[in-house]
């Protein structure tokens, strides 16, 4: 291909080609369902599914096991507010294959319905 190559100390890769893998998405949850998920991007070669998990938890289940260690960088867009307190949403990596997400509102603790069209980012570097 025509362009410019670096190389990563491992292999050459084009200028500006991305050295990860990414899985990007959109949460929505209410009532007891677990979240949906509106898929934007995947280059992570897993499925993924959400479970619901209890009051206010979630969870992102991969197949395989794509998310290492101090190698996988997960951020999330912001949760509703269901009342005048502050909403709080918690989230990490707890294996391989999962990602565990909580809402919560300062006055109740963990809520349900919070999610909504909540971003999702995981990167997964090699």
């Amino acid at each position: 291909s025509v362009g410019l190559w670096n190389y990563n100390g491992t292999a050459w890769v084009t200028a500006g080609a991305k050295e990860y893998t990414v899985y990007r998405a959109t949460l929505t949850q209410t009532g007891t369902s677990a979240p949906t998920i509106t898929l934007l991007e995947n280059t992570t070669g897993s499925t993924v599914t959400a479970q619901y998990d209890g009051l206010g938890e979630y969870s992102l289940q991969f197949t395989g096991t794509p998310l290492t260690a101090n190698k996988t960088f997960i951020t999330m867009g912001s949760v509703y507010a269901l009342s005048t307190n502050l909403p709080g949403l918690i989230y990490r990596r707890t294996s391989t294959s999962s990602v565990y997400i909580n809402t919560y509102d300062s006055s109740v603790g963990n809520d349900n319905g919070m999610l909504g069209e909540t971003a999702i980012e995981i990167r997964i570097y090699p």
